[in-house]
């Protein structure tokens, strides 16, 4: 069970603080070096051929994604891939959804009215909320040789707020939230207890990513999303066929790593996109696979904004093909208010007007409703002959193809390509991005 811990804490201002934590692998990297270093700091991870469950799921709940859920976080996973895309057009990009969503879905179960509405809207409808639990068991029990952490907080100034009793039964059923309390007035010694649990939550990779900068007089809570992801490839490319290739980037044309298996993959092709899935683990399972979209013509943009939401839900009769595609690795560090603004979520971040009533109740009464402040996501994604590993961390902050036929299946990604890490017969997407520079 999740461990519970209550601190003292000293008076804070009106206010809500949360964040979410990164699981692109998760969706958040700290301090690493080089990426021979993250390679070789495993700490042996790998050998213990499980997964971790740091989340307190109750036996009695189905390890079961349903199609319901899987629509749900897929579909917000592309209009949020997509709003921030086109924040960040031309760059490489690693978000988390996955991470995303159970964090606003958490603070959703504590919202009403217009605000709830919003919410449940962008991520997708109740689903999100209700079979969380039941999509977290499945994913943790998918493949045992692959490594999947996932893991949520919640920390509370005790001395102004008290949790309320419904909503901690629910985000502890639903989420498995660990729940504790601390004095966020000791902005230093709040960070600290706060990235130590984000490091230990993702196997060391993000360190010291909390800054105290984050907190203010008004911040009453912090919620933490924490996940983390590191997979080979069910037939790894031979790292003796890697040599430089050109990429077509946005800025031009670059000399990169273009890795090639002998092994043959599952691809598909039509005059719109190629697509191809590489699938991870060791099991033979195929439970979680990397799933590549590289548009013919048009831009990505064009892509995200048309086709991609349709694809992804698409069940395509792959062939068999090769493939030779770029290793890559870099980071993407967002503010996601306006992207989430863009996905109607407007009046949870509302200092004026928000409606979020259910999380905590006020010990002194002249304190002002709850309000999301800010939603920040840092994430990293590495992938090599070997296979990825991505981290991510989400930080909220709340406040008082049908043409074919006929076409080789072998495929080169040697042009700027969108990609998702997915699981399950439904194919939940976990990360998402862009890679348009490797």
């Amino acid at each position: 069970m999740a461990e519970h811990r209550v601190y003292q804490a000293c008076t804070v201002r009106e206010g809500f603080n949360v964040l979410p934590g990164l699981f692109l692998m998760l969706t958040c990297f700290g301090c690493v070096g080089t990426h021979d270093e993250i390679r070789n700091d495993s700490r042996n991870i790998k050998n213990n051929k499980t997964s971790f469950i740091y989340n307190a799921i109750p036996d009695s709940v189905q390890a079961y994604i349903s199609p319901e859920y899987s629509t749900a976080i897929n579909t917000f996973a592309v209009n949020l891939t997509r709003s921030v895309y086109f924040e960040n057009v031309n760059k490489n990009l690693v978000i988390s959804p996955f991470s995303v969503s159970r964090n606003l879905s958490a603070i959703t179960a504590g919202t009403s009215g217009t605000a709830k509405q919003e919410l449940l809207q962008a991520l997708g409808g109740q689903a999100a909320i209700d079979q969380a639990a039941n999509a977290l068991k499945d994913l943790l029990n998918g493949d045992n040789s692959i490594i999947l952490q996932c893991a949520d907080a919640l920390w509370i100034d005790s001395m102004r707020y008290m949790l309320n009793p419904i909503y901690k039964t629910e985000i502890n059923k639903k989420f498995g939230v660990e729940i504790a309390g601390l004095d966020l007035q000791n902005k230093i010694a709040s960070s600290t207890v706060i990235n130590g649990w984000i490091e230990r939550n993702t196997n060391h990779y993000i360190k010291s990513i909390f800054k105290p900068s984050m907190i203010n007089q008004y911040s009453a809570i912090v919620l933490v999303n924490a996940i983390y992801f590191e997979a080979d490839w069910k037939s790894p490319f031979d790292i003796q066929k890697t040599k430089r290739e050109p990429f077509n980037s946005p800025d031009g044309t670059v000399l990169v790593d273009m890795m090639e298996s002998d092994y043959i993959f599952s691809t598909y092709k039509n005059s719109a996109y190629h697509n191809a899935k590489v699938y991870y683990g060791t099991s033979g399972n195929d439970y979680f696979y990397l799933d590549i979209y590289m548009p013919v013509k048009g831009s990505i943009e064009t892509f995200l904004d048309s086709l991609c939401q349709t694809v992804i839900a698409t069940k395509n009769e792959n062939l068999n093909g090769a493939l030779r595609m770029p290793k890559f690795f870099f980071e993407s560090d967002l503010d996601l208010v306006p992207s989430l603004k863009k996905l109607g979520i407007h009046e949870a971040f509302n200092p004026v007007t928000s409606d979020i009533p259910g999380i905590a109740t006020y010990k002194d009464e002249s304190v002002t409703p709850l309000y999301i402040q800010s939603v920040n996501h840092y994430a990293k994604i590495k992938a090599d002959e070997e296979g990825t590993k991505a981290v991510a961390v989400t930080n909220t902050m709340v406040g008082c193809g049908s043409d074919g036929g006929g076409i080789s299946p072998d495929i080169v990604l040697d042009k700027p390509f969108v990609y998702f890490i997915r699981a399950g017969q439904n194919g939940l997407v976990l990360f998402s991005g862009v890679v348009n520079k490797p």
